[in-house]
C-alpha cells in the first residue's frame, strides 16, 4: 500500500469581473445537489461560502469578487476521534475524478466566461514519527540533481518552477511549480457539552481546559501548484484546457519522482 496520501485537491478561477452568482449557485451547477451548509455574507466584498461532502471527500467552494476556489478536502468520518490520526483522502481515484468533474463543468461556460488565469493544486503527504524520518522520505523523491544532505533540520522547504510556454492554448506561458516540505501539521478537537452550553470555570474561560485537546503531525510533504500568467481573458474552453494541462503535468511529475498516487 502506497504511504503517499493526499491532504488536498484545489482548483482556482480569477475572473475578470466579480461573479455574480453566490457560492450556493455556483455549488449547485458544478455537483448537481445544494450544499449543506451555506454562508452569504452581509458585505459583498466578502466571499460567500458553500460546502458539502462528496463520499469521503469534503467539497467547498468560495466564491470571492476576485477569485473562485474550489477546494477538496479530507471529510472526517462519523465518530472519528480527530486527535488519534490526521485525516487524509484515501481514496486518491475518486480526488481525481472528482477534479476532472470540475474542469469538465468549467469547459461547458456554466463558471464564467472571462477569467485572467486559472491555477491546479493539490497536496501530498505521508505521516512520519519524527523530523529524521520525514527528511529521509523527502530524500527518496527529490530528483538526482537537486537531492541535498538534510538529517534533522526542520521547517525544511524545497521549491521550483519550471515555467515554458502553454501546449494547449496559444501564447501562454505556465508556471509549474513543485515544493518539498517537511511540515507540522496540528489537530485540535474540542469536546462541547450536552446541549451546548458552555461549562464554566474559575478562570472565566468557556471550558474546562481538558475538553481541548491537541496533537501535533510531522509530515513530508510534496505539493504541485500549476498555473498560467494573468491574461488579459480566458475563455471557459481555454480555462478548461489550462486546468488539464495542469492535471496532466501533476500524473506525470509524481510518477517521475516516485510518488506513484493511485488514480493520478
Amino acid at each position: 500500500m502506497n504511504e503517499w496520501k493526499a491532504l488536498s485537491g484545489r482548483i482556482t478561477l480569477f475572473p475578470t469581473a466579480p461573479p455574480s452568482p453566490s457560492a450556493f449557485e455556483l455549488y449547485r451547477r458544478v455537483w448537481g445537489v445544494d450544499p449543506a451548509n451555506f454562508q452569504q455574507q452581509p458585505n459583498a466584498l466578502l466571499p460567500t461560502v458553500a460546502q458539502g461532502t462528496r463520499n469521503s471527500i469534503a467539497a467547498q467552494l468560495l466564491s470571492h469578487p476576485t477569485r473562485i476556489d474550489f477546494s477538496l478536502s479530507p471529510a472526517s468520518a462519523p465518530g472519528e476521534t480527530a486527535t488519534t490520526s490526521l485525516a487524509l483522502i484515501d481514496d486518491t481515484s475518486q480526488l481525481h475524478t472528482e477534479l476532472m468533474g470540475i474542469i469538465d463543468v468549467i469547459a461547458k461556460g456554466t463558471i464564467s466566461n472571462s477569467v485572467s488565469r486559472v491555477a491546479f493544486g493539490v497536496q501530498f503527504i505521508t505521516v512520519k514519527p519524527n523530523v529524521v524520518e520525514a527528511n529521509r522520505t523527502l530524500r527518496t523523491v527529490l530528483p538526482d540533481q537537486y537531492r541535498m544532505k538534510i538529517t534533522d533540520e526542520q521547517d525544511f522547504i524545497f521549491q521550483i518552477n519550471r515555467p515554458h510556454m502553454s501546449s494547449k492554448v496559444e501564447n501562454i506561458t505556465m508556471n509549474f511549480l513543485t515544493k518539498w516540505s517537511m511540515e507540522r501539521l496540528q489537530v485540535v478537537s474540542m469536546e462541547i457539552p450536552v446541549g451546548g452550553a458552555p461549562i464554566p470555570t474559575p478562570g472565566g474561560t468557556s471550558f474546562a481546559p481538558h475538553d481541548v485537546k491537541v496533537k501535533d503531525f510531522i509530515a513530508a510533504s510534496v505539493r504541485f501548484d500549476n498555473n498560467n500568467v494573468p491574461t488579459i481573458s480566458l475563455t471557459s474552453g481555454q480555462q478548461s484546457s489550462l486546468l488539464l494541462e495542469g492535471l496532466t503535468a501533476v500524473e506525470a511529475a509524481q510518477r517521475k519522482i516516485g510518488l506513484n498516487i493511485e488514480g493520478f
